[in-house]
């Protein structure tokens, strides 16, 4: 065991010991219950002030990560479908050639488009 160990246990059963007795846990519920109310008065402040609380940037942070999401599946959509599009281009080439050839030029293009 070395001496950050030793410091740990010693550390914790400190603690343990202090918070079993009541006055400390009773100032330990204080502690808690005085930062609830700092919290809910720091979001009735910002309120007021038209300003963001933290869960605010954390929710509008959650939305903006799922919107950038959704647009690189629509990017990687778009991208195959560009992809598919210039397969096709020489195809349609090829079915113009042959209209062209019977005189009727353009006609593949414009029954796709």
């Amino acid at each position: 065991m070395n001496f950050a160990d030793i410091v740990q246990r010693a550390t914790v059963k400190l603690v343990g010991t202090a918070l079993e007795h009541p006055l400390a846990a009773e100032a330990v519920g204080r502690v808690n219950d005085l930062r609830d109310v700092a919290l809910i008065a720091q979001d009735a402040v910002l309120g007021a002030l038209n300003l963001p609380s933290a869960s605010d940037v954390s929710r509008l942070d959650t939305r903006l990560r799922s919107m950038s999401q959704r647009l690189e599946g629509i990017e990687d959509a778009l991208d195959e479908t560009s992809a598919q599009v210039r397969a096709l281009a020489p195809a349609l080439r090829r079915i113009d050639e042959r209209f062209a050839a019977r005189g009727e030029a353009g006609a593949a293009a414009e029954r796709v488009l």
